[in-house]
């Protein structure tokens, strides 16, 4: 359905409620349609990883690509987005510590993380934070097992929802 705007309003002319009300809704439609939900997966399946190492991943690549979260990675978004909703699932755990996985952008950590305490299994999400990147923004994802001195943990796929934010 084409979004339908009304006349323009020149200087001098008096603005009209049913003017200014056209005007919201066709902004309202325009957000809903251009502001959609969409998933950014790293997709393990399943992947075990040992106690005491860090592991680095971008999105839409299954292989770690270095224990440095540091390091430039990921590709930029192209558009500004809000990313929330941080997710994995752990299939078996027997780490004997903590295991942090922390959404990083442009090698920055950022307030997106996930703690999965030691044995602990099933499906884990942050639903709390959520985070802003810019249009141009590079992202990745850190597991960190380094607090654990023993065991290992395997989990499947991470994911992330994200929404493209209009640009003000």
């Amino acid at each position: 359905m084409p979004i339908v705007l009304p006349p323009k309003v020149m200087p001098g002319d008096p603005i009209r409620s049913a003017t200014t009300n056209a005007l919201i809704d066709a902004i309202a439609m325009l957000d809903e349609r251009t502001s959609l939900t969409s998933i950014m997966v790293i997709p393990l399946g399943p992947t075990t990883i040992p106690s005491g190492v860090k592991k680095v991943y971008i999105p839409f690549r299954d292989t770690d690509v270095g224990g440095d979260p540091s390091q430039v990675l990921g590709w930029p978004m192209p558009f500004k987005a809000r990313i929330t909703n941080l997710t994995t699932h752990v299939v078996s755990n027997s780490l004997n510590n903590v295991t942090v996985i922390t959404l990083y952008m442009n090698e920055a950590t950022t307030q997106l993380a996930l703690q999965i305490k030691a044995g602990e299994t099933g499906t884990k999400t942050n639903q709390i934070n959520e985070v802003v990147a810019l249009m141009g923004a590079r992202l990745h994802v850190l597991i960190d097992t380094t607090q654990s001195t023993s065991g290992e943990i395997t989990i499947t796929g991470i994911s992330m929802a994200y929404r493209m934010e209009v640009e003000e």
